[in-house]
């Protein structure tokens, strides 16, 4: 297989089509599409994109893929989850302080107390909340 370009990699990623640049490389199997960088797993149908940092060189791959898929840059997304992070921490020691025991934490009680401290909360970090208080 030929070397791609960054140009000719991001046509490669929104198609999901197989590509290998110089550090990078997709492939398109009947379980998904996965992207590497060198043997890192930064892309897959079911994981989605790893943002975590690497190096200056996976960071490009992963903004080819955040642009791709996303519409948005890697740093983006990676403020993106630090601010979801923030409101997921924040929540939990409001449910800690408030006391609620963990075996009445559902994802409305969730939600009711997010409301009441007006953080906005998504369906998944209600859920996640949830789940992690327990």
């Amino acid at each position: 297989m030929k070397q791609h370009n960054y140009i000719e990699t991001l046509q490669a990623i929104r198609n999901r089509q197989n590509f290998r640049g110089n550090s990078a490389y997709g492939i398109l199997t009947l379980s998904g599409y996965t992207i590497y960088s060198y043997t890192t797993l930064i892309y897959s149908d079911k994981a989605g994109l790893n943002i975590n940092y690497y190096s200056g060189t996976t960071s490009r791959i992963q903004n080819i893929i955040a642009n791709a898929y996303y519409s948005k840059t890697i740093q983006q997304l990676r403020k993106e989850e630090n601010t979801s992070q923030n409101k997921i921490i924040k929540m939990l020691n409001i449910l800690k302080k408030e006391e609620i025991r963990s075996e009445y934490c559902s994802p409305n009680t969730v939600a009711n107390y997010a409301s009441q401290h007006n953080i906005q909360l998504t369906s998944k970090e209600i859920v996640y909340i949830s789940a992690k208080y327990k």
